[in-house]
């Protein structure tokens, strides 16, 4: 079962314990609005995602993206990852991040 806490305590073991370390994603590719998600890679160098509405909503924080380690472009995401993405996901053509969410929520 899926539980947004159960990866939001990954994603801040990823992070050291503060979102800060993390790099915030933009993405505008989608026509939903994803506004953003904290980016960083666990033991084996996988990205690790989490929604940015998803952290405000259960932490009470604000993300300030200036705050972050760096802010990447979704397109520079899938320059830097993009051999990971071949093996990982099933089409560069669909929204990598989501099939990202998906696998990491059933792994948890």
């Amino acid at each position: 079962m899926y539980s947004k806490e159960k990866c939001l305590y990954s994603v801040l073991v990823s992070v050291c314990g503060n979102w800060r370390n993390a790099i915030y994603l933009q993405c505008s590719r989608c026509d939903r609005k994803c506004g953003g998600f904290l980016l960083s890679t666990n033991s084996d160098g996988s990205p690790v995602l989490f929604p940015v509405s998803d952290f405000e909503k259960i932490t009470g924080e604000k993300i300030d993206p200036n705050e972050c380690a760096c802010v990447m472009t979704r397109e520079t995401f899938e320059k830097l990852f993009h051999r990971w993405l071949i093996w990982h996901t099933a089409a560069l053509e669909s929204c990598c991040i989501t099939e990202i969410l998906n696998n990491q929520n059933e792994e948890v």
